[in-house]
This record gives C-alpha cells, structure tokens and sequence, in this order.
C-alpha cells in the first residue's frame, strides 16, 4: 500500500492517495509492459505534528593576497544556528501540501571579518517569525512569496550605513538560511523519475546555488552540481532508511532559484568591499543524508565541502593577485518533540 503524501489521517485517505498513485502510473506507462519499480521516495507530514530540525552552517574563509614570491593573508569564520519547526497545514487535490515553516531560534557567530563590528547578523531577526510555503509529494518547493518577502526584508538589515558613495552592506548568513531551506528536501525532489522510484547503486545529479560570505551576485557563477547516490536501505527497529551519498563539483548548469535578498547597488564593509569578479577554481565535497522511509522524514543530512575563487582589487594594485578559499559545513539534524 503506498501511503498518502502529505497526511496519514485514516485509512480512506490512505486508500484514495493509493489508487490516485496507481492510475498515475497507469496513465503513464499506458498499455506498456509493465515495468519494475525501485524503492519510491516522497516527502510527508503528519496532521498537527511540527517536525523540527536543528541547522548548522558554519564556514572558515581564507583571503590570500599574493604578489611574486610574497603573500599575507587573512582569515575568518562564521556559524549560523536555526532551530526551525515544519508543519503540514493544509493541501489541495493535486497533492500540493502547505506547509508552515516557524524559527524558534537563530544565533550567528563571527570571527576575524574586517571593517567594524555590527550588532545582531540580519538572520537572527528570523527567530520567533513564521512563514508558509508549497511543497509537492516529491519535495520540490512550488511556491515560496513569503519566503521571499522575508528573505528581502532581512536583506534591507544588512546594510549598515550609507556614504556619499553609496550603500554600505556588511555581514550576513541569508543566503545560508535559503540552502537550509532548498538543500533539505533536494535529494528527493532532483529524482528524474520519481514514478519510477530508485535502485541500490542507482545516482541522479542536481544543481543548486552555494551559500557565500559575499553576495551571490558578485560571483560569475555561484552554482555546484551535486551527485547523489543511493547507496543502501537499512533496517531498524522503527522503519527501513534510505542512504543518499553526495559528491559536489563545479558546473556551468543553472542553478536552482533562490530569492534575491538585496536590491539596488551597494558595497561590501571590509575587504570585500574592494574585491570584484569573484569566479570559482575549485570545488569539492561530499556529504550524506538518511531519509526514514516509512514516515517520508528526512532525518539528518550532512554537507562539507571546499572553495577555491579568484578575484580582483576595484582598482588596479600592480601583480598582487587576490584568492578566497572557503572550508564549508552545513548539517541539519531531526529533533524529537
């Protein structure tokens, strides 16, 4: 029995969810043979229970300025931490569910950035805010106003001063927020063929936006590829779980869209105010997700990978030739309520 998508209310639900999945795939694959299925995956939530998760994305950044056979350098890190509650609350008959997203906490913590100290970074103005969004049985995000709406109110807050010359914008994790937000339930939505579920061994690929300490539009192009593999399905005492490894590496795909957090022009506070046309030379990682299989609940997902960018001074400044080196981890991690 395939159980519904979004709400497990009693077994009539359980039933029309069933047959509306079968004549699915029956109009799909029409008078074919039929075909074997591997394991389906889909993305579902219980009546009036939140499912909350406890994110972490933390990155160390290194600025090498190399001019011959000398070079200094520079180095920071930043942390953000969201407790984030998900809950169901309400669909339509396509299977389109509508799902309240609440923060209950956001803490950003920072070391080493030039230029002056700002108070609280923007995201933690998202802690004890709600927002709605739509999510389809396969996890992909449908619409998301709201989260936009949000996404450039906080980004209004990161500038912190105005100059003669212009906007002044400093630190912020927005963009972290946003691939908590689109990394969690990727695994499942970048499937190709979802009707026709998923063999052990078996890899699909997706490519999505990295979260940057500078803004994504200072960079040619801010996008990785991600490959996914399932790589096993283990029993447990509650229910079997799927194992989904990933590898990261550079493309020139598109990525998936985001929300623009800032409008207008600006610079940055500290020495990426004065670095430009950022583009990447490397990059490479992996990671690995696990996914109860009875519930449709992702259950942790871990992410670690590198960065290598090139740029340029605003203005010319001899041979010394600017290099950004990132070191990121992102986690998210299921809590019992």
């Amino acid at each position: 029995m395939i159980e519904t998508f979004f709400v497990k209310s009693n077994v009539l639900v359980r039933t029309v969810k069933a047959v509306a999945f079968g004549l699915l795939i029956f109009a799909i694959c029409g008078c074919q043979e039929q075909v074997q299925r591997g394991q389906l995956f889909s993305v579902d939530f219980e009546p009036d229970a939140p499912v909350r998760y406890k994110f972490i994305s933390a990155r160390n950044v290194s600025t090498n300025l190399k001019s011959g056979s000398k070079s200094s350098s520079q180095t920071a890190s930043e942390t953000l931490e969201l407790v984030m509650d998900f809950k169901f609350s309400g669909g339509d008959k396509f299977g389109i569910g509508e799902i309240t997203a609440t923060c209950r906490s956001a803490k950003v913590t920072r070391k080493g950035f030039s230029g002056p100290r700002m108070g609280l970074d923007p995201i933690e103005g998202l802690a004890g805010r709600s927002y709605t969004f739509q999510l389809n049985p396969t996890g992909i995000i449908t619409e998301y106003s709201q989260i936009e709406s949000l996404v450039q109110e906080l980004g209004e807050r990161a500038f912190t001063s105005s100059t003669q010359s212009g906007r002044i914008k400093g630190q912020d994790m927005i963009t972290d927020f946003m691939a908590m937000q689109w990394y969690l339930w990727d695994a499942i939505a970048s499937i190709e063929e979802p009707l026709k579920g998923l063999s052990v061994g078996q890899s699909w690929t997706s490519q999505q936006y990295v979260p940057l300490p500078m803004p994504l539009s200072a960079v040619r192009h801010a996008v990785r590829e991600n490959t996914y593999t399932l790589t096993g399905i283990t029993e447990s005492e509650t229910s079997p779980k799927a194992v989904i490894t990933s590898s990261y590496g550079m493309t020139e795909l598109p990525g998936q869209e985001w929300p623009v957090p800032y409008s207008g022009s600006y610079r940055m506070r500290g020495m990426f105010g004065f670095l430009r046309n950022y583009d990447f030379t490397s990059l490479s990682g992996s990671g690995e997700q696990i996914i109860d299989l009875e519930s449709g609940t992702v259950e942790s997902f871990q992410q670690q990978y590198k960065i290598g960018m090139k740029a340029t001074f605003m203005l010319p400044l001899g041979d010394i030739s600017p290099r950004v080196t990132l070191s990121q981890k992102i986690s998210a991690e299921r809590l019992e309520l």
